[in-house]
């Protein structure tokens, strides 16, 4: 919460940390919000709620391995060791416990993929550029 707030994409003053380093205001607000999570279901209904998205994430990181050595002309700027092998099995094997997981839990892994994607119109919100009344037209 404290990177985001830093970057606008959360209040700024949750950035705010104290004298000694420790990100208090970010940490408050963890804090309120894991007892919600705990209060609305159990440890394999949360679990599950989180590690469809964070696994589809995963796989998409790895993912952009292809195109950042696409992207090269020279000698690759870092060495992923069988490439393109290991990561397309990795992928393989990730998005297959993904499956896994929203198979035996679909409720929870459908709600929270819709949670992250309700993300992106929300990061839209914050993130676009402000025109106002104020705007003067010349």
């Amino acid at each position: 919460y404290e990177a985001m707030g830093r970057d606008g994409l959360f209040p700024p003053a949750v950035a705010v940390r104290r004298t000694s380093g420790a990100p208090v205001r970010a940490t408050v607000v963890l804090a309120t919000l894991s007892p919600l999570f705990v209060l609305l279901g159990t440890f394999d209904q949360i679990v599950s709620f989180f590690i469809a998205p964070t696994l589809v994430f995963l796989a998409l990181a790895v993912a952009s391995v292809f195109p950042a050595r696409r992207r090269t002309t020279t000698a690759a700027p870092f060495q992923a060791p069988g490439h393109p092998v290991t990561p397309i099995v990795f992928m393989a094997l990730v998005l297959g416990i993904t499956l896994m997981v929203a198979v035996n839990r679909p409720t929870q892994a459908l709600a929270g993929m819709a949670l992250v994607l309700l993300g992106l119109p929300a990061y839209r919100m914050v993130t676009r550029p402000r025109t106002g009344a104020t705007d003067v037209v010349s």
